[in-house]
């Protein structure tokens, strides 16, 4: 009978390791979905600013194009009248904002200007294109908005963080 007992020994040791193996598995696999749904819902979080970003400073140059800010001012079959100086600053989201003038002729007007302080530290890059000759096939208009979701101190998007997320939003007539 003794033989017996010391034959079995040592079972319930085993058998004791193998379920805290097993549990201590299922419980790293279980952490490691979790902190992955963690960041997923993070970005779709971040995304939300990007893309609010690109909104506002869209709905920004098109409230300033209408209100005749640049240098082109458009009727529905062209030009309609040049504005040679346009307006230095313009004021968005309770700040005042310089437009720098990137116009590379008379025939066309390029205007680009830096949203920056928005929701959770969200900013955007805007640039206003205006054709001074109207194509049928090309837009005489086009406003394209970059939104980002952060803003690294003062430099929008230029964070090489694997967090920044762009939106882009462009507007054409």
């Amino acid at each position: 009978m003794l033989k017996t007992k010391k034959k079995n020994r040592g079972f319930v040791l085993l058998y004791a390791v193998l379920v805290a193996s097993i549990v201590a598995i299922g419980g790293t696999l279980l952490a490691d979905i979790i902190a992955k749904q963690i960041v997923l819902s993070s970005v779709g979080r971040e995304s939300q600013f990007a893309y609010y970003a690109a909104t506002a400073g869209d709905e920004c140059a098109n409230y300033w194009n209408e209100s005749l800010a640049f240098g082109f001012v458009f009727d529905n079959e062209g030009v309609e009248e040049y504005l040679p100086n346009p307006t230095p600053t313009i004021d968005c989201n309770g700040e005042s904002i310089d437009v720098d003038d990137i116009s590379p002729n008379s025939n066309s007007g390029v205007y680009t200007f830096v949203l920056t302080d928005l929701q959770q530290g969200a900013c955007a890059i805007v640039t206003v294109t205006q054709q001074a000759t109207p194509d049928p096939d090309d837009p005489t208009l086009i406003i394209q908005s970059r939104g980002y979701n952060m803003n690294n101190q003062g430099s929008c998007g230029s964070d090489d963080s694997s967090r920044l997320l762009e939106r882009v939003i462009t507007r054409s007539a």
